[in-house]
C-alpha cells in the first residue's frame, strides 16, 4: 500500500464518510512521525492550507462538508490524545499534539473573526 501524502488525504476526505476512518488513520501516521514544533509548524501550515480551499468553496457543498467533518473529527481525536498525555513529561513530542491542536483553533478563531468583520462591513 502506497503512503498518502496530506494531499492525497485531503482530496480524498472530499469523497464521502466511509473512507474517513482510514483517512483519519492515515493522518495520524504522518503526524506521528513530527519530532519537533518546527515540524509541527510545517505540517499545520499545509494543514491549514488544504482546509483553506474547503472554506472558500462555499458552506453548502457536500464535498467541503465532507472535509469539515473530517478535520473536526481528526482534530477531536488528536485533542483526546494530547489530553491524555498530561503528565509531566520532559519530553517534548508528547506536547506536540496539543501545539497542533492550538494552532488550529488560533486559526479557526481568526478565519471566524475575519468572517464577521467581513459581514459587518457588507
Amino acid at each position: 500500500m502506497t503512503k498518502l501524502t496530506l494531499k492525497d488525504i485531503f482530496e480524498q476526505s472530499q469523497k464521502n464518510a466511509t473512507c474517513h476512518p482510514k483517512l483519519i488513520q492515515s493522518l495520524k501516521n504522518l503526524f506521528s512521525v513530527l519530532q519537533t514544533k518546527h515540524e509541527v509548524d510545517e505540517f499545520a501550515h499545509h494543514f491549514i492550507g488544504y482546509l483553506k480551499h474547503s472554506l472558500v468553496v462555499g458552506e453548502n457543498e457536500s464535498a467541503v462538508n465532507c472535509t469539515l467533518d473530517f478535520v473536526a473529527k481528526f482534530v477531536t481525536i488528536l485533542e483526546s490524545e494530547a489530553v491524555d498525555d498530561e503528565d509531566e513529561s520532559e519530553d517534548e513530542v508528547k506536547f506536540l499534539p496539543r501545539y497542533f491542536v492550538k494552532k488550529f483553533y488560533s486559526f479557526i478563531i481568526k478565519f471566524q473573526i475575519g468572517r464577521a468583520s467581513c459581514r459587518e462591513r457588507v
